[in-house]
C-alpha cells in the first residue's frame, strides 16, 4: 500500500520544512552523499573570516508550485564567496534547520572538487521538493 499526499498538501508540507529558515553549509571532505548520509559525515571549511554558513529565511522560499504531482519551493540563488586569503577544495553543500541540528538536504557538486579561493564563488540554488506518492 502506498501513502498518498494530495497535490494541494505538497507546498504546505515543504513550507513547514523551511519554517524558521535554513542554513546552507559547504563541505570539504570527499564523500559521496546518499540516503544514509548523516550530519556528522560533513567537514566544513574552518569558520571565521573566510567562511560562514548562509541562512536563507523561510520567506525567501517564495517560488512554489506543483507539477506532475511534484511540489517544490525555491529561494533566490545564494553565493559562497571566500573572504581574505583562502584556498580550499569544496565537494558539495548541505542544508540544516535553523539550529543546525537536523540535516535537511545535501548534494555533491557535479564538478567536484571545486577550487574555492579568493576571487571565486560557489553558487547554490536553495530548493526543496516532494512528491505526492512515496517511492516504493
Amino acid at each position: 500500500m502506498h501513502q498518498i499526499h494530495p497535490d494541494t498538501s505538497l507546498v504546505p508540507m515543504l513550507k513547514r520544512i523551511v519554517a524558521g529558515g535554513v542554513n546552507y553549509h559547504l563541505f570539504t571532505n570527499n564523500i559521496t552523499v546518499d540516503r544514509d548520509t548523516v550530519l556528522g559525515d560533513f567537514v566544513e571549511p574552518v569558520p571565521g573570516s573566510a567562511y560562514s554558513p548562509i541562512t536563507v529565511d523561510d520567506a525567501d522560499f517564495a517560488l512554489t508550485g506543483v507539477a506532475t504531482h511534484r511540489g517544490s519551493i525555491i529561494a533566490p540563488m545564494i553565493e559562497f564567496v571566500p573572504i581574505g586569503d583562502y584556498g580550499e577544495s569544496i565537494y558539495g553543500y548541505y542544508a540544516t534547520d535553523s539550529t543546525d541540528t537536523d540535516l535537511l538536504a545535501c548534494a555533491n557538486f557535479d564538478d567536484a572538487p571545486i577550487p574555492w579561493a579568493t576571487g571565486s564563488s560557489v553558487p547554490v540554488l536553495p530548493i526543496f521538493g516532494d512528491t505526492s506518492r512515496f517511492a516504493s
